[in-house]
């Protein structure tokens, strides 16, 4: 299930529901600076302050106990810190995403074409990663809770391809890895993308809490029809078009 709206100003206690995770991909700044003012397709980069980050009522929508996955580029580590620790989280963990260039384009002599912008003043060596940080709320015990968490099934580590120039689109497997780590089915996604939706999302039952493992309650800003229904084409050819649906 999807909501356009606008995080500014959406009260997210109207969901009506607490979470088992919450995943947050804000529109930080390095995701402007990075393309040195280019345009790029099919993204809003405008970016949010770090206050209006601040204001964001995440803890109120986090239940008891539960996690928060907090993505931050390269450069906003210390702040995403900040705001676990704003949102009423306790930081356990990062999660490292490596960006590799296997699929990168080369040129006549065999190395790679350059394929992104370099980071201006603020780069001393070429930036190839991204962070999650990950936050607990409550206490948790990995030999007490089984039901709620499956520890060390994952690593800390992801090695994906590097998405399209600009693109802030995140690699899949982090949607597995929480999947895998964490019991509870009560998932949401704030400044989600349609391009993003994992297998079986939509299915949610009424006041917003999934039915089944695996289910998220997305929350986006901006809707992307095209790229949903290429992925919904997709999901038909293999036979799973009927886990996907747009509200």
């Amino acid at each position: 299930m999807s909501l356009k709206c606008d995080l500014k100003t959406f009260d997210l206690s109207s969901l009506g529901t607490k979470f088992d995770v919450v995943l947050v991909d804000p529109p930080w700044e390095e995701y402007q600076t990075r393309v040195a003012g280019m345009y790029v397709p099919q993204e809003d980069l405008e970016a949010w302050n770090f206050e209006e980050m601040r204001q964001l009522k995440v803890g109120e929508i986090a239940d008891t106990q539960s996690f928060c996955f907090l993505w931050c580029g390269e450069t906003h580590l210390e702040q995403a810190r900040e705001l676990l620790k704003r949102w009423g989280f306790r930081r356990v963990e990062d999660i490292c995403w490596v960006k590799t260039n296997r699929l990168a384009e080369q040129d006549d002599q065999g190395r790679v074409k350059q394929q992104t912008v370099m980071y201006g003043d603020t780069s001393i060596v070429q930036r190839t990663k991204e962070h999650c940080v990950v936050g607990v709320k409550g206490t948790l015990k990995r030999s007490v809770d089984t039901h709620f968490i499956h520890a060390n099934c994952d690593v800390d580590l992801i090695m994906e391809e590097e998405k399209e120039f600009g693109s802030t689109q995140k690699p899949t497997e982090l949607y597995e890895t929480i999947e895998h780590f964490c019991l509870g089915r009560r998932r949401v996604e704030l400044f989600g993308l349609d391009r993003t939706v994992p297998r079986g999302a939509g299915e949610a039952g009424e006041g917003g809490a999934g039915e089944e493992g695996g289910r998220w309650r997305r929350q986006r800003q901006r809707q992307r029809c095209s790229q949903l229904e290429e992925a919904e084409a997709e999901a038909e050819a293999e036979g799973e078009a009927e886990d996907w649906m747009e509200a």
